[in-house]
């Protein structure tokens, strides 16, 4: 350690799908569609705050029978402003030494909640599954005046070839 002292504190993860799944089964809801428009973000998030520390008694038992030598009274949060400030304190340290770029890579997906899984998320039972889709083969006779456009019923260009949409 050459001297520095690191404490050894206990933190709670507070975001991500687990406590969301426990609250909106809860709440008898599914999915972010049903978040937005039954119950609202703001509300949603509020019952996740709420609902993070049900199993704080637990932790305690099981950290302790594992003989692991941690600070539970002087814990962290990731849910506290303190803590999400510094984050982005380092995000914006690094991003001034020029090491934050943009790219792509392929990260798994929650089809259900529409959103992105952490490491942590997939390692609790992800699986492949077949999503539910329709495709559909026809064939389209083009005039050469006017192209091809496709719309859905919403009259929304889905395939367009056409010099007016």
């Amino acid at each position: 350690m050459q001297g520095k002292f690191v404490e050894r504190r206990f933190g709670w993860d507070c975001h991500g799908l687990p406590i969301e799944n426990i609250v909106e089964k809860k709440m008898g809801i599914s999915g972010k569609k049903d978040i937005e428009d039954k119950v609202g973000v703001f509300e949603f998030n509020e019952q996740c705050r709420a609902n993070v520390f049900q199993y704080v008694e637990e932790w305690r038992k099981t950290v302790e029978r594992m003989g692991r030598w941690v600070d539970m009274d002087n814990d962290y949060k990731t849910m506290d402003t303190d803590f999400m400030e510094s984050v982005w304190w380092v995000f914006k340290s690094i991003y001034d030494k020029g090491y934050v770029y943009e790219s792509y890579r392929v990260v798994p997906y929650c089809p259900r909640c529409s959103t992105p899984l952490s490491n942590f998320e997939v390692n609790q039972g992800y699986e492949d599954k077949q999503d539910k889709a329709v495709t559909v083969k026809f064939k389209v006779k083009m005039r050469e005046s006017t192209g091809v456009v496709i719309k859905n019923t919403k009259q929304e260009v889905l395939l367009g070839n056409h010099t007016e949409r």
